[in-house]
């Protein structure tokens, strides 16, 4: 069986050793239907990215070996890494050299090259891997991400590049890379740059174009403007464009944060614009890219719902009120997230159950900070509960204790808590905007989040109706059902695999 023809055969295939160099002693490495001519290795120019170009290895993952010990030069034992593809030869030059002469030299030294049915290398921006590093849904979108992606059953190989080390081996649970059955398909980059930042346009796009990768996603809109790498990208929302006062909320200087928007705008543009495709978490997303973006092709973008994830069952001890009812609101306190509104409705709610309370939990920041002194202004000191920084075990044990959750906010890519209140069995009252109406469909009872007496109308029509409950409760149940972590890995992937396609033709 000729090269080529040994090649095609196996495509598609998981491959034992594919190709074989005939060592001076006229031995293989392993035995198989070709080899190289035993002139191979005293040849300096025949090189075996040239050879594998020849024989249209496309896609192939080259493993070079030479008895098993490390080659100078190569980072992982007994292993060369790189992903060959049609648009980038590897230069394996250096492995016909070991300690520091061709192998020739050494008598009955043997060298096997192992190609692998590797379909692509893909990056990912993970550096806001877990909900309390990349903070709230955009977090455990990565997250759940990496996770499921590690947990496919797939060919494909991923490099993360992550923030601090400690984002896989301390994360929450959910966070830990999967290896396949075939070893570990997963490999790590740590990359100490925070996002948004002028060092992250100027440092990451090099970082990244150094792993000759075939493809990178960036769970965000924040991709370097000078990347030469194809990628997707992930777009959650456009508050800022959406939601001016959002956009206009900082502890920053006016002209330093005019700077800092007018570049969201340019790199948010380019993004859209230079990306292979781009993933929309809802509809709603899709029509706002549109809205904005009018020149963009509608036909680049995939609407690809995230899921809910399953917190973890032990409770941990957190000093919550007990006995009475428990109007629940998880998230940040960004303006658009309308908690200013949701504080003047619990205190017309009140007025007809002074005995609830109103527990807040998300990131401490300025804007928790802000709130707490609102809350202060309009006595509700005793009638309100903030939790900083929940882990997911906090989360779990929140919604175990809920009697309501409350959604106000007035502009959402998708919305994760409702539907991981709706897993709880808490019945849920949110905003009739944005994608909200779109994903929780009829498990949920709408009001006007700019009408702080429509909220707590709707908060009193569920707190005073048993029946209305015990719908909510099983109507979410079923809510939920429609959104998965595992499914939009799968459909993440099928971009990706489309991606390459393209690439190929």
């Amino acid at each position: 069986m000729g090269a080529q023809k040994a090649v095609q055969a196996v495509r598609g295939e998981v491959l034992t050793p594919l190709v074989d160099l005939v060592g001076p002693a006229g031995q293989c490495f392993q035995s198989h239907d070709f080899s190289f001519p035993c002139d191979f290795l005293t040849t300096p120019y025949k090189r075996v990215d040239k050879y594998l170009q020849r024989t249209n290895a496309h896609g192939a993952a080259v493993t070079v070996c030479v008895q098993n010990q490390r080659i100078p030069a190569v980072q992982t034992t007994g292993e060369y890494t790189p992903v060959w593809r049609k648009s980038q030869a590897v230069d394996l030059s250096h492995a016909f050299y070991f300690n520091g002469q061709l192998p020739c030299a050494y008598p009955g030294i043997k060298l096997g090259i192992f190609c692998y049915n590797c379909r692509m290398r893909v990056g990912i921006d993970a550096r806001m891997l877990g909900p309390t590093v990349g903070g709230g849904g955009l977090g455990r979108y990565v997250e759940q991400l990496v996770h499921e992606l590690g947990q496919q059953n797939q060919k494909n190989r991923f490099v993360l590049f992550l923030k601090e080390a400690t984002q896989v081996e301390k994360g929450d649970e959910g966070d830990k890379v999967e290896k396949g059955d075939e070893g570990d398909k997963v490999e790590k980059r740590i990359v100490p740059v925070h996002w948004y930042t002028l060092k992250e346009q100027l440092v990451m796009g090099r970082v990244i174009d150094r792993e000759h990768l075939d493809l990178v996603h960036f769970p965000h809109w924040n991709v370097p403007l000078f990347l030469r790498t194809p990628f997707v990208v992930t777009i959650h929302d456009l508050i800022l464009l959406e939601e001016p006062r959002s956009a206009r909320a900082t502890t920053r200087h006016p002209l330093v944060y005019a700077l800092k928007y007018a570049a969201y705008k340019i790199i948010l543009k380019n993004a859209l614009s230079k990306s292979r495709a781009i993933i929309a978490v809802s509809q709603y997303t899709k029509s706002s890219i549109l809205k904005f973006f009018p020149e963009i092709p509608e036909s680049k973008i995939f609407v690809i719902y995230e899921g809910v994830t399953n917190l973890p069952k032990t409770p941990p001890d957190l000093p919550l009120p007990r006995g009475v009812d428990t109007v629940l609101y998880i998230g940040n306190a960004y303006p658009h997230k309308n908690l200013d509104a949701l504080l003047c409705a619990f205190s017309l709610f009140l007025k007809t159950h002074p005995d609830a309370k109103l527990v807040l939990a998300g990131r401490d920041d300025v804007f928790y900070q802000r709130l707490q002194k609102d809350a202060a202004q309009l006595n509700l000191t005793d009638h309100i509960q903030f939790i900083p920084n929940p882990t997911d075990q906090d989360l779990a044990k929140l919604y175990r204790s809920a009697t309501l959750f409350v959604f106000p906010s007035k502009c959402e890519g998708f919305g994760l808590p409702p539907l991981e209140a709706m897993s709880f069995n808490v019945p849920v009252v949110a905003s009739n905007t944005s994608s909200l109406p779109e994903i929780l469909g009829d498990a949920a009872v709408f009001f006007n989040p700019k009408d702080p007496q429509d909220i707590a109308r709707a908060m009193e029509h569920v707190f005073d109706n048993p029946a209305l409950q015990e719908e909510l409760r099983k109507k979410g149940l079923e809510c939920i059902k429609r959104y998965s972590w595992k499914n939009m890995a799968e459909q993440v992937l099928s971009i990706y695999e489309s991606c390459d396609k393209k690439e190929a033709s």
